[in-house]
């Protein structure tokens, strides 16, 4: 104990002992409260400025968050249900900026939970938006569920009702979606999303839904009010289906006929587009159907006793009469126009069985068989107006020469890798084998070495001297007998054994020696 500590704690203890103890326990109490307090105060100083980061997050979007503050090993806290992540106010601007770049959490979309913050006193129109704001909600989480859709926002538009249908605004939405960047996305999916949020909403025409993507592209197409301006994109699509419709039919046929590349068909169809509603009505003179039929008859009788009688007869006919309502198909077929190109044939000249292939133009009899094949496949119709046109041209084979040599170039070089690894393989097991081989023979030598040696220092150690040569013969086998039964633990104190022994001959003096102090303890 130091020095100058002594006089303290003796002045100490002499206090304590004296009559002012309960002063003492009062400043020590006191001592204590005042201790703590500090304590406690620089525990709170010491304590983060919580700030919340990002608040009302799904469990998704907070689990993400967290994730990334943990790898970055910074200091948060949960609240209001795990909806709201809190981080030290120095650091709030910062992570905020931080996760934005990294694309930062997707904020809750309010749906129809905002049904729940009604108050009384709200007026209709705070009601209709508040319905409205619900309705874009629930619409943008159910297009956000989609798997190839990473946000969406739904915006709708309902005008008030008018009391005159002409003066009646339609109902429209406008649906933004965010994708990724290099995903396509195809017309059915936006087929869908435009059939989702028409049945949704009450009054809204699919015509009336536009669908654009983050970067503002149209995905949807746009609707032509006047049809006479010319085709829409729907018929030019339908057009094209037509075309590739009709050109798949002859086209499948003639492969199975000529063999794959060797002919080429394409199919231009005309589709009429026009819209023809006609109402007529047909009368028949010679076509009579009686309507009502009258009879009268008269009789009299005269002065001079005549009696006359008179029949009167009146017919009424209907004429017949058509009334026939024709309305036109859109879209029906009007002709088809049909492009037709065949290749010949390609054999060896006479006498140059290596000599490269000649063409030979097929006849007009094979290109009249062609071309009426195509014909039925097509359903040509020569009332139609339809039109064909065959020809039997050569097809430039110069690329597929090239292919060809390319090809066959790449099947050498994969043989000759193919034969490389397998004789790179079978030398591998034949060099292995050899090693083995010699690893075997070195540890059969070794083996049969140190067995050896060892019945060697057995056998000399089993003959003595004055031991005949038939005694030591007989006793090599007994001996080696004994010495494969013994277990290693008997054989570990046989050979203890004979180095005892082998000492007591060296050194019998010693030997005695021990036995004698043996025998002392003992006694």
């Amino acid at each position: 104990m130091p020095e100058w500590l002594a006089p303290y704690l003796e002045q100490l203890k002499s206090n304590w002992k004296g009559p002012g103890r309960g002063r003492l326990v009062l400043f020590a109490t006191v001592g204590l409260v005042v201790v703590a307090a500090l304590g406690a105060t620089f525990w709170w100083a010491s304590q983060p400025d919580w700030a919340p980061l990002y608040s009302g997050l799904s469990e998704v979007e907070a689990a993400k968050v967290v994730t990334t503050l943990e790898e970055q090993k910074v200091p948060y806290r949960l609240s209001a249900g795990g909806g709201t992540v809190e981080v030290a106010r120095a650091d709030l601007y910062r992570l905020r900026v931080k996760l934005a770049a990294d694309g930062g959490p997707r904020p809750v979309i309010p749906g129809y939970e905002l049904m729940d913050q009604k108050r009384l006193g709200m007026s209709d129109r705070e009601m209709d938006m508040m319905q409205k704001r619900a309705l874009e909600g629930e619409l943008a989480k159910t297009l956000d569920a989609l798997e190839w859709v990473n946000g969406a926002t739904v915006h709708i538009v309902q005008p008030k009702p008018s009391l005159f249908s002409d003066e009646q605004l339609p109902v429209t939405a406008s649906v933004t979606v965010v994708t990724d960047g290099s995903y396509a996305v195809p017309k059915s999916e936006v087929a869908g999303v435009v059939a989702l949020v028409s049945s949704a909403v009450e009054g809204l025409h699919p015509s009336r839904v536009t669908v654009v993507d983050a970067k503002g592209k149209l995905l949807t197409e746009p609707v032509e009010d006047d049809e006479g301006l010319g085709r829409s994109n729907k018929q030019i699509e339908m057009t094209r289906k037509v075309n590739a419709y009709y050109t798949q039919l002859a086209q499948e046929m003639l492969d199975r006929v000529l063999g794959d590349g060797r002919s080429v068909v394409r199919v231009a169809a005309e589709l009429d587009f026009g819209y023809l509603e006609r109402t007529s009505r047909i009368f028949d003179p010679e076509k009579k159907i009686v309507r009502s039929q009258e009879l009268n008859e008269e009789s009299s009788t005269a002065e001079d006793t005549t009696a006359t009688q008179e029949e009167r007869q009146i017919t009424n006919f209907e004429v017949d009469e058509v009334l026939e309502h024709v309305r036109g198909q859109q879209g029906a077929l009007k002709r088809i126009s049909v492009s037709l190109v065949v290749d010949g044939t390609y054999a060896k000249a006479e006498g140059k069985g290596d000599g490269p292939m000649t063409y030979v133009p097929r006849t007009p009899e094979e290109m009249a068989k062609l071309e009426q094949l195509v014909r039925s496949a097509v359903g040509f119709s020569q009332e139609r107006g339809d039109q064909i046109q065959a020809a039997n041209l050569a097809f430039d084979s110069s690329g597929e020469d090239e292919d060809l040599g390319l090809l066959r170039n790449q099947k050498i070089k994969d043989m000759a890798l193919d034969i490389l690894r397998k004789v790179l393989f079978i030398g591998g097991i034949v060099a292995f084998l050899f090693l083995l081989r010699s690893t075997l023979a070195l540890i059969n030598t070794r083996i049969g070495q140190a067995f050896d040696d060892k019945r060697a220092l057995m056998l000399a150690s089993v003959r003595s001297p004055a031991m005949p040569e038939e005694s030591y013969e007989e006793e090599v086998p007994l001996v080696l007998e004994l010495e494969a039964s013994r277990t290693p633990e008997q054989r570990q104190i046989a050979k203890v054994h004979k180095k005892v022994v082998d000492y007591c001959k060296e050194h019998p003096d010693d030997a005695a020696r021990l036995v004698r102090a043996w025998i002392y303890e003992v006694s």
